[in-house]
Order: structure tokens, then C-alpha cells, then sequence
């Protein structure tokens, strides 16, 4: 399992060794290390974000985006 689509060479659990049924994977989901992973990925990608009235809708953007193109560089008009 990867955190997302776009990230399928960066697992977070395997089926069959780190969870095998719901309630193992849920155990896998709340684990530290995977609650940091997720919440990085859904921090603001830059300080302008914060007073951003379209927050809600963008999210941000994807991660993958963030991982080629420095947030602060993109992000205008704030």
C-alpha cells in the first residue's frame, strides 16, 4: 500500500506482512511513523497557503509537484 497513487515505490504496509485484515491495517495506519508521513504530505506546502481562501479546494496540490518545483516559487499572488 502507498501513500498514493503517485508514490507506489514508497510503501507504507505490505498486505500479508504489515496488516492482513482491516483491523491490522488500521493498527498500520495509526502507527507514529505513519501518522507523520501523513501529516507532512498534507501540511501546507508553503506559508502563503495559510491565508489562502482556497485552501479548501486545492489542498495544496500534489505532493509529487512539491517533490520537482519549490512551493515558494510557484505559489503567487498571496
Amino acid at each position: 500500500m502507498a501513500i498514493c497513487n503517485g508514490l507506489t515505490d514508497y510503501p507504507i504496509g505490505r498486505f500479508g506482512k504489515d496488516f492482513t485484515d482491516l483491523s491490522s491495517l488500521l493498527e498500520t495506519l495509526n502507527t507514529l511513523a505513519v501518522t507523520k508521513i501523513y501529516d507532512r504530505i498534507t501540511s501546507y506546502p508553503s506559508q502563503k497557503c495559510k491565508d489562502c481562501n482556497r485552501w479548501e479546494f486545492c489542498g495544496g496540490g500534489c505532493l509529487l509537484t512539491w517533490m520537482a518545483y519549490k512551493p515558494e516559487d510557484v505559489i503567487v499572488g498571496l
